[in-house]
């Protein structure tokens, strides 16, 4: 049975990584902010947003594609941070914007098989061939038209460079179900 995967190009890692650092810098801040307030008493809480700071920073150095898991790990730990000072509402927040974070970072992969599309995402949609007008893979540009009059258009990324257009092209036509 042949199957096609296509990875889809993500433009917006830079901006979701920005969104990190700005969640671990507010999130170390605000612990800081909430241990001077009390007089240093407890002084673990704010350590604990600093090391997670400090970890996402020399794990992005060491390992510089595994931006996502640097900053999970950090929100883990400033979650722990916020649960020792009993609050639990912001740790929530935390594990919320870890969870998308984790989502954003995954790849955008289509698989074309004999039988369907299938988009996965947070769920992972299916489309079948007989909803499909058109699929066509042009310049690294997936172009699918649906019998809805709904056209997804994506750029497709680097990685998919041993995927060949014209086979891809001709698989996505014998698939096609020509209208009444």
């Amino acid at each position: 049975m042949q199957m096609f995967r296509v990875i889809l190009k993500k433009e917006k890692r830079g901006t979701y990584n920005l969104i990190s650092w700005i969640a671990l810098s507010v999130n170390f801040i605000t612990l800081f902010l909430i241990t001077s307030a009390t007089g240093f008493q407890n002084i673990f809480p704010a350590l604990l947003g600093g090391i997670a700071i400090l970890m996402a920073i020399l794990l992005r150095r060491m390992y510089p594609g595994k931006g996502t898991v640097a900053f999970g790990i950090a929100l883990a730990i400033c979650c722990i941070a916020w649960l020792l000072q009993s609050h639990w509402w912001i740790a929530l927040v935390d594990l919320l914007f870890l969870l998308l974070s984790i989502q954003a970072a995954k790849d955008l992969v289509l698989y074309f098989s004999e039988e369907e599309i299938k988009y996965s995402s947070i769920l992972t949609k299916r489309i079948p061939w007989t909803e499909v007008n058109n699929a066509l893979l042009k310049d690294d540009i997936l172009t699918i038209d649906l019998k809805n009059n709904r056209i997804i258009q994506q750029l497709v990324d680097d990685r998919n460079s041993l995927l060949n257009e014209k086979e891809f092209n001709d698989f996505c036509k014998k698939h096609l179900t020509p209208e009444p």
